[in-house]
């Protein structure tokens, strides 16, 4: 119980703290409850009750109907709703010259309510917290005037019993409803959704609301109206947080009431004089009574709250000579505060100097300076002894005899390199296992190629080849020395040739598209013997003829939405019906949850309804006692006897439904490119992943390179969406989050099914995983073999 109540007091403490004195670091997530807003109106009251003791007998009784206002408001705070009879209650008890100050919560809404000397009542709106885009546009502090449309009613409506039971109950549900068209929206996927994280329009309160009472009563003329102007600071922070940190609404109407309250009561100099002086005590006091209780409190955030304390000090000195600046009061327990902060942060300093100034401590007695000066090789000690014990004479060198290894040369058949036998050759015998390789691949790699092209495994085998040969090069071949290099290249670019025509031969829209390689690619080579010249001649002859039948420059390495693209066009081929029937199966299964997901939410909204309509049918019944507990007395409320709470309790434990989002893109073309990669044909994959090899993995310079992208899920196993093999090198990754990742993921009950029934909210691009890079938009423009 104690553990809970002094942990209870450390969060309220925080939260106090961060929305009254606001500052430098604040919390990165929100952080409003109603025990904590009714902690900070509680403390509020109690500083007030303690300022109006220090002031003349006609400033106490100016500040009376202000302590009430501020009592009610406390109370209003109890809980997030706020109840039709307490509504009336305070109605009624609104005395000529009173005020009264309400926070509509789901609106973002304060009124002020004002009874007038003829007992007519003004009642004001205005916007209680400001939408994250204003608070973030703001350089400095937001100015803003206080309060928006004001309505007065005559006497005869307020005091109509059933008057006061419809404004009350209007405004009971304004609290508690979230309306569609007030929410903040925002488009995601062509998804008009709605954004949590921001606070609603006021248009319920200052408009709907006003027009209603204009209709009754008549608009308070601008003369009699008080406007109090206020720099308000405000801030949208939030770090892997479902909510972000804002300050308390709350606190901005109890200074608005307060400030508009005291402009009734007392002249405008006055008036402010009277306000900037109790926020000034009421911040000093505070510090005080937080120094007293929790000493330990953070060294920067005590100066931080000391230097607020000292500010509006010195703003209150200056603005007000004529008011004889800084009442007495003010200036005692702005002082005390001051000295009890500088005497702790005293206390802190003068610990530090003295660890700084304790020396370590000297004794020479206890220093063993031979145990400190033996050096011991305890693991060390054979290796000596073998040494010295070695007979030093001259020793004649053994013969020569090489290890016989088994050569590769005589291999005709690419079948038989497997990724394991080609790294052990070219482990076991480097460089004569490359020359032999290069040799094969220059000499026998064309006929194998051309009894090949219709077998399936062929560009597997081909661009396992290139994989194997491109590593143990890298580790073998100097990359200081051009005609290695050159050697290196001229074997890789032989092997594309080959994947190329197999690949072409088994998809011939492949020979649409440009085949990327540049025809000027291998002129950096050195090379000089002839058969070496010869296959550079082929090679350059091929990749000139294929770039003469391409009809398509870009089509390949580029994001889904063209029609052009190969992906779209291999969809809408012959060759792509099995992509048609894996389409029709995703939707179709995307359909049934569809329709699921529809029921589940009418059946919610429907329990929602039915348990709303049976708690409006009951009024709370809560007795409120008081007990004294660690020196302080405490208030509660015994609610076992009130029939309606429970039934609010099961109208807010209803969970919240997720939203059902539509696995393939809108656009048509988007939609065919994933079902693309999700079973994309092998040939293809493996040239893809062989031209990135040559151009981006060696062409491209470590300047020129991607950075790393900022992706949000890969297509593979996301989002329910089957994958038929895993990807080679590439697939598709969001570069947005979609509905299911975001805090868009789920919506309260009651919900409308466009809140819940959302289109897909992933924008997916052409992603390579190895590198972990985007892989569109002209990934090779500066691919070159000139910088090897």
């Amino acid at each position: 119980m104690a553990d809970e109540k002094l942990t209870e007091q450390l969060c309220n403490l925080d939260f106090i703290v961060n929305h009254v004195y606001f500052p430098p670091k604040l919390p990165q997530k929100h952080d409003i409850d109603s025990t904590r807003n009714f902690a900070l109106c509680k403390l509020l009251v109690e500083l007030a009750a303690e300022y109006c003791e220090h002031l003349d007998q006609p400033s106490q009784k100016a500040w009376s109907s202000i302590i009430t206002m501020l009592h009610h408001y406390q109370e209003s705070q109890k809980s997030d709703d706020i109840f039709v009879e307490d509504l009336k209650r305070d109605f009624q008890d609104l005395a000529i010259g009173g005020f009264l100050i309400l926070h509509v919560r789901k609106q973002n809404a304060g009124l002020f309510l004002h009874r007038l000397a003829n007992g007519d009542v003004s009642i004001a709106s205005f916007e209680a917290s400001f939408p994250n885009a204003q608070v973030l546009a703001a350089k400095a502090r937001i100015a803003c005037i206080f309060p928006g449309p004001a309505i007065t009613l005559p006497s005869s409506v307020w005091c109509d019993m059933s008057f006061s039971h419809e404004l009350g109950n209007f405004l009971y549900h304004m609290n508690r409803d979230k309306l569609d068209k007030s929410q903040a929206h925002t488009k995601k996927a062509n998804s008009n959704i709605i954004e949590t994280r921001d606070v609603a329009d006021p248009k319920y309160i200052s408009e709907l609301l006003m027009g209603i009472l204009h209709g009754i009563g008549s608009p308070t003329p601008v003369e009699n109206v008080h406007f109090v102007q206020k720099r308000i600071g405000d801030d949208v922070l939030w770090d892997n947080a479902f909510l972000p940190w804002r300050r308390s609404p709350v606190y901005l109407i109890f200074r608005v009431g307060l400030q508009l309250a005291l402009s009734y009561v007392f002249s405008s100099d006055v008036t402010h004089h009277q306000y900037k002086a109790f926020m000034a005590f009421s911040q000093a006091r505070y510090l005080q009574r937080v120094v007293q209780d929790h000493p330990e409190l953070d060294t920067d955030l005590l100066y931080a709250m000391r230097t607020k304390v000292a500010r509006r000090i010195h703003k209150l000195d200056i603005r007000f000579p004529q008011s004889n600046g800084v009442p007495l009061h003010v200036a005692i327990a702005t002082q005390n505060a001051s000295n009890a902060v500088k005497e702790v942060l005293q206390k802190r300093w003068e610990n530090v100097q003295r660890l700084q100034d304790q020396s370590p401590e000297w004794n020479p007695a206890a220093l063993d300076f031979e145990a400190d000066t033996l050096l011991l090789l305890k693991n060390s000690r054979p290796r000596i002894l073998k040494g010295l014990e070695e007979d030093n004479s001259l020793q004649f060198s053994s013969q020569f005899k090489p290890q016989p290894c088994n050569r590769i040369r005589q291999e005709t058949d690419f079948r038989h390199f497997t990724l394991a036998k080609l790294e052990q050759v070219f482990r076991d015998d480097k460089r004569v296992a490359l020359t032999d390789f290069e040799y094969i691949v220059h000499t026998h790699l064309c006929l194998w190629t051309e009894s090949n092209l219709e077998r399936q495994d062929a560009s597997g085998i081909i661009h396992q080849c290139m994989e194997a040969y491109l590593l143990g090069a890298c580790k073998i071949y100097s990359e200081d020395n051009p005609e290695d290099q050159s050697h290196m290249l001229l074997a890789l670019c032989a092997m594309w040739v080959s994947l190329d025509k197999i690949v072409v031969m088994q998809i011939p829209l492949l020979a649409r598209y440009s085949p990327e390689l540049s025809m000027n690619i291998l002129e950096p080579l050195l090379l000089r013997q002839t058969n070496e010249l010869d296959a550079l001649r082929d090679i350059v002859q091929y990749i000139s003829d294929r770039h003469a039948k391409a009809e398509v420059m870009d089509g390949i390495f580029t994001d889904p939405g063209s029609n052009n693209t190969f992906y779209q066009q291999y969809f809408n081929s012959s060759l792509g019906l099995h992509l048609w029937s894996l389409k029709q199966d995703i939707e179709h299964s995307a359909t049934q949850k569809r329709e699921e997901c529809r029921r589940l939410l009418k059946e919610q909204n429907a329990h929602y309804h039915d348990l709303k309509s049976q708690a409006t049918s009951f009024t709370h019944d809560h007795k409120e006692y008081s007990f004294y507990y660690g020196g302080y007395w405490h208030w509660s409320e015994d609610k076992s006897n009130c029939r309606r709470c429970p039934l609010d309790m099961q109208i807010n434990s209803i969970p919240d439904i997720h939203v059902n989002e539509w696995p393939l893109p809108l656009q048509n073309a988007a939609a065919n490119h994933v079902c693309f990669e999700l079973d994309c044909p092998k040939p293809f994959e493996y040239w893809r992943a062989a031209t990135w090899l040559l151009l981006y993995d060696i062409g491209t310079s470590s300047r020129d390179l991607r950075g790393e992208a900022d992706q949000h899920g890969e297509l593979q196993g996301s989002y329910d969406l089957p994958q038929c093999s895993q990807p080679i090198r590439f697939t598709l990754a969001t570069a947005t989050k979609s509905f299911k990742g975001s805090h868009y993921c789920s919506h309260p009950i009651p919900a409308k099914e466009d809140d819940v029934i959302v289109n897909c909210g992933s924008t997916w691009k052409l992603y390579e995983i190895s590198t972990k890079c985007w892989a569109a938009d002209e990934p090779f423009q500066n691919s070159s073999f000139e910088k090897l």
